[in-house]
C-alpha cells in the first residue's frame, strides 16, 4: 500500500539513540538527566543522521531531534505521550506546532510556504509523535509483565502520529514478535522484536519489524522492506551517552 510505505519513509527518516556502556533508561523523569542518541538511516529516500537529545524534567520529558534538513522539539509527559510537537524544515518554509487537546490533535503555522491550520480527531490511543523514544511505555508494560512471567504485560499497543509527509493523523500499531540478538553500530544486543502495521483493513499491506532493548527499552532498531520502486530502508542506533 503506497500510503503505508510513504507513511514509514517518513517514520525511518526519525529515528535516533544507542551507546557505549549501555545506560539505563528510566521509567520515571531522573530531572537533571539528559540522553544524547545518534541513529543513521540507509537506503529509502537517503542517508540521513539524526540526533536525539532527550532532557528528563520535573514532569516529563524535553526531545529534540534534528538532521540536517529538518528539527523537531517535543514535550512528553511523564507516561512518554506527546503533548506538543514543533517541526521546522527551513528549506520548505515549514514551521509548525501541534498540540493535544482533549480528543484532538490540533496544528497551525507555516506548511510549504502556506497557512496551515488543521485538526484531527483521535480515540483514546495515545499520541507518539516519535516513537523511538515514546516505545519506552510499551517496554515499560510489555517488560514488567514478561519479567513477572504472570503474562499481564500488553503486546499489542496502538497509537497515533502525524505524518509529515501529509500531515495527517494515523492510527498505528506495535505487537511483540520474539527475541533475538541483533547487531547495530552501538553493539550487539539482546532485543525484543516488534512487528509495526497500520491499524484496520489497511494492516493487511503493509509490515516493518523493530527492534527495542531488552533490558531497558532503548530503540535499536526499524527496517522497511523493498515496495514496488522503492528500495528497502533501515534505522540503527549508533551512539549514546547520558549526561548527568
Amino acid at each position: 500500500m503506497k500510503q503505508g510505505m510513504h507513511l514509514f519513509q517518513f517514520f525511518s527518516v526519525l529515528f535516533v539513540l544507542m551507546a557505549i556502556g549501555a545506560p539505563t533508561v528510566f521509567s520515571e523523569p531522573d530531572p537533571g538527566r539528559v540522553e544524547i542518541l545518534i541513529y543513521e538511516q540507509t537506503g529509502g529516500e537517503g542517508d540521513y543522521t539524526y540526533r536525539d537529545r532527550i532532557e528528563h524534567t520535573g514532569s516529563g520529558y524535553r526531545v529534540s531531534i534534528s538532521s540536517e534538513v529538518e528539527k523537531s522539539v517535543l514535550l512528553l509527559d511523564a507516561q512518554w505521550n506527546t503533548l506538543e510537537w514543533r517541526y521546522s524544515v527551513p528549506r520548505d518554509d515549514t514551521d509548525l506546532t501541534f498540540r493535544q487537546e482533549g480528543k484532538k490533535l490540533v496544528g497551525s503555522g507555516q506548511w510549504k510556504g502556506e497557512d496551515f491550520s488543521k485538526s484531527f480527531r483521535i480515540s483514546s490511543s495515545p499520541w507518539y509523535q516519535f516513537q523511538e523514544v515514546s516505545l519506552q511505555a510499551y517496554w515499560n508494560d510489555l517488560g514488567r509483565g514478561r519479567r513477572a512471567g504472570d503474562g499481564k504485560g500488553s503486546e499489542v499497543q496502538k497509537f497515533w502520529t502525524i505524518d509529515r509527509l501529509n500531515m495527517e493523523a494515523v492510527e498505528f500499531q506495535v505487537e511483540f514478535a520474539g527475541q533475538e540478538k541483533i547487531e547495530v553500530p552501538a553493539g550487539t544486543f539482546s532485543a525484543y522484536r516488534l512487528r509495526l502495521k497500520l491499524t484496520g483493513f489497511l494492516s493487511l499491506f503493509w509490515e516493518a519489524g523493530e527492534w527495542i532493548r531488552e533490558s531497558d527499552g532503548r530503540f535499536l532498531q526499524l527496517h522497511i522492506p523493498e515496495d514496488g520502486d522503492r528500495p528497502a530502508s533501515s534505522v540503527q542506533l549508533a551512539s549514546e551517552r547520558v549526561i548527568e
